[in-house]
């Protein structure tokens, strides 16, 4: 049995000097390598967060204290909650838990941020919308909070006057046999949205390859609010790994390439046939950066810790998301 931790209710901002204690839930590798970074350096520039930590693995909890350094620590929902009573809480369990993750701690009326998706369908995610009301919360998808999609958005918005023409995702990854790769492309289909408004017309068209193991590759075309045209591919065993996003209008295209992998980012701005505008990572301040910042994971984890420490706007809430999971899932 998985064993999560939740917390006293607890749901005003910390008194002004007091220290907001944060209970982190999952310990695995994708929060040690972007979601506890991004925590921690918080933590240091703010120098007003304790951290208590839950996994049901013990090994999983002394190698994060090892990496990261040593917090208390629970296997156990009821002693998180009787000692800790923490502020809020970072859940970052495999996919397939954290609705009943995310939902233990609701129950106790607690801010939470999960990483996505928030539930494994759509009627899970509607009923964390209705467990959450009143309750900051926030789902991690990271893109939003991307130096190089944010720009991107702002581009668009100053630069184009109406309707894009079109909006295009390519989403390509080397080697992913997973069975079910919607927890990943999750991310293109909400980028999009971020970018061109919620679809209006959806169709999606797969092909299932029998390479070295089997495979899917999907063909999504569309409409949107603010797009006349959507397109994503997304090639799951392309042997490269990249994201690009397009946005386009009469006499301009604004071209995004994400940083990921070995691949450096860019954004560019044709306009009639030249580029107008170049930016790199040295640009927009990010030669330099480590990959959880150049990925928008600590700009997601700030925005949530400042809502919770301050009030105010905690990120993209699960309301927000829920188009986005009728769509995949």
């Amino acid at each position: 049995m998985i064993i999560y931790n939740s917390f006293i209710d607890i749901s005003k901002s910390p008194p002004q000097g007091k220290k907001m204690k944060l209970g982190i839930i999952g310990l695995g590798e994708f929060n040690k390598s972007v979601h506890a970074p991004s925590i921690l350096k918080y933590s240091k520039e703010i120098k007003h967060i304790d951290l208590a930590l839950c996994d049901k693995n013990p090994a999983k909890i002394k190698e994060w204290q090892t990496r990261f350094g040593a917090y208390p620590s629970y296997s156990s929902i009821e002693e998180m909650l009787r000692v800790e009573k923490p502020d809020a809480c970072y859940v970052t369990v495999l996919p397939a838990h954290s609705f009943d993750a995310v939902s233990r701690v609701l129950k106790f009326k607690i801010p939470v941020f999960t990483e996505k998706p928030p539930g494994n369908s759509p009627q899970e995610t509607a009923k964390l919308i209705k467990l959450s009301k009143g309750i900051l919360n926030a789902v991690g998808i990271n893109r939003r909070h991307s130096p190089f999609i944010k720009k991107m958005k702002e581009l668009a918005e100053k630069k184009i006057k109406g309707k894009y023409t079109f909006t295009s995702c390519t989403f390509l990854r080397s080697a992913r046999y997973d069975k079910d790769f919607t927890n990943t492309l999750i991310h293109g289909i909400d980028t999009l949205r971020f970018l061109g408004g919620d679809f209006t017309s959806f169709s999606t068209q797969k092909t299932r390859v029998n390479g070295k193991k089997p495979f899917t590759n999907y063909l999504v075309t569309g409409t949107q609010t603010n797009s006349a045209l959507t397109e994503m591919i997304v090639l799951p065993v392309s042997g490269q790994d990249a994201e690009r996003y397009t946005i386009s209008a009469e006499g301009i295209t604004i071209e995004t390439r994400l940083p990921f992998a070995n691949e450096k980012g860019h954004l560019i701005v044709y306009r009639n046939g030249k580029p107008e505008l170049h930016l790199t990572e040295k640009s927009l301040g990010l030669e330099h950066a480590q990959e959880f910042i150049k990925g928008g994971f600590y700009a997601q984890t700030k925005q949530f810790l400042d809502a919770i420490r301050k009030s105010g706007n905690p990120g993209t809430p699960f309301k927000e998301t829920l188009q986005t999971m009728q769509l995949v899932i």
